[in-house]
């Protein structure tokens, strides 16, 4: 039994619905299997674009009062470089501890300030920079953590990187020797 061009023709003129449909359904197969590739780069394209749009949301978001924390950190930049040492300057630099020892009730022993790291090849002139101080400071202990913390909260931004307390007898002050970091400008 075969099929002849002229019973196809004939049996999709007596149920013509019939016939458009399995047309339309093999045109889709046709296309569906042809087209299978990109509809899974079509998904990594969505998800990439829902990705971006989402991370642009969460830019405007976050850039709601943008303005109004670019003038606080624009003052608390101007505060920080106003109260930073300048290197080269011995004498003011140094009026720092010189303060605190009148403020709090210490004894300096001795102030030492250490040299400065050079400028860097890619630096600019005006850098932020750490001065680095040795000290050598001589009272009782509660003066001496007073004027641990005044560092810790002073005017000037700094580090203490060591510290060594000795013990002290009975009815005398105790000494310490600490290494300390104020964070200063070149020029």
């Amino acid at each position: 039994m075969s099929i002849e061009t002229k019973d196809l023709v004939s049996a999709a003129k007596r149920r013509p619905l019939l016939s458009v449909c399995v047309v339309v359904a093999v045109t889709l197969l046709l296309i569906l299997y042809f087209r299978k590739d990109s509809i899974s780069e079509a998904k990594i394209a969505l998800e990439e674009r829902d990705k971006v749009m989402r991370g642009l949301a969460l830019n405007i978001k976050n850039a709601e009062n943008l303005d109004q924390q670019t003038v606080v950190l624009r003052r608390v930049n101007t505060m920080i470089a106003n109260s930073s040492l300048v290197v080269g300057d011995l004498a003011l630099n140094q009026q720092v501890f010189l303060v605190l020892e009148t403020e709090v009730g210490i004894k300096l022993l001795d102030i030492r300030p250490s040299t400065v790291r050079p400028l860097a090849k890619n630096e600019a002139p005006d850098a932020y920079v750490p001065m680095p101080f040795t000290l050598t400071v001589s009272g009782s202990y509660p003066n001496i953590i007073a004027f641990i913390r005044r560092l810790e909260r002073g005017p000037v931004l700094g580090r203490i990187t060591s510290l060594a307390m000795s013990e002290a007898p009975q009815d005398t002050d105790y000494t310490i020797n600490l290494s300390i970091e104020l964070l200063a400008r070149r020029g």
